[in-house]
């Protein structure tokens, strides 16, 4: 990617990184429709591509769609408990909230104090579990959040692949409340999918909002 940036104009680089994650045949994994299945309040996207938006909005057509930009919904949505789906990573729609790099997200940040405020609220007030991140990145993200946040141990909860290189961030990552779960990647990370499932079978059934 970085490449690619150095190569390509921004306006380029936008269109092509559309292209790549809006082709159809991306559209065929499943794990994000099981996520959706569960009974959430809402969905932290860290990703560019709409899949988890398109699985959690077929699961909850209501469900409020919140960039940067819409910290007021965001509020609002907090207040009343609606359903929401958060880019915490910018998105591809709109030029000025497309994020490359953490360094890009910064600024993002520092330009949208209400969005990052609200996000920091969510981690001390809510449980999050992270699936598809890496401890590192994900521990970039929270810091790049806010360096100084401390929310109480085993808050949080993060699914990742067995390695010896995860005990560098455990306590990096225990600052910020969240504990890491292992799983065996062998067999093509099989074991993400039978940790949902296992996960929807203990959840309780989704209970519709009244209308």
């Amino acid at each position: 990617l970085s490449e690619m940036g150095e190569q390509r104009s921004l306006g380029e680089l936008i269109v092509e990184m559309q292209r790549i994650f809006g082709a159809r045949t991306l559209r065929t994994d499943t794990l994000y429709e099981r996520l959706a299945g569960l009974p959430w309040r809402g969905a932290l996207s860290l990703v560019w591509d709409d899949l988890g938006l398109d699985a959690f909005r077929g699961a909850v057509p209501d469900l409020i769609h919140i960039r940067a930009e819409d910290h007021d919904a965001l509020r609002r949505s907090l207040s009343d408990e609606s359903p929401v789906f958060i880019r915490g990573w910018g998105t591809l729609d709109l030029r000025e909230e497309f994020v490359l790099s953490f360094d890009d997200l910064r600024r993002q940040l520092e330009t949208r104090p209400e969005f990052r405020e609200q996000l920091v609220y969510l981690l001390q007030d809510r449980c999050f579990l992270f699936v598809g991140t890496s401890p590192s990145s994900l521990r970039e993200w929270l810091f790049t959040l806010d360096p100084y946040l401390d929310i109480r141990e085993g808050q949080h909860f993060a699914l990742v692949p067995a390695s010896s290189e995860n005990v560098l961030f455990e306590r990096q990552l225990r600052q910020y409340g969240v504990d890491l779960i292992e799983y065996d990647p062998r067999e093509n990370h099989a074991q993400v999918g039978e940790f949902v499932r296992a996960l929807a079978r203990a959840a309780p059934a989704r209970v519709p909002r009244p209308p």
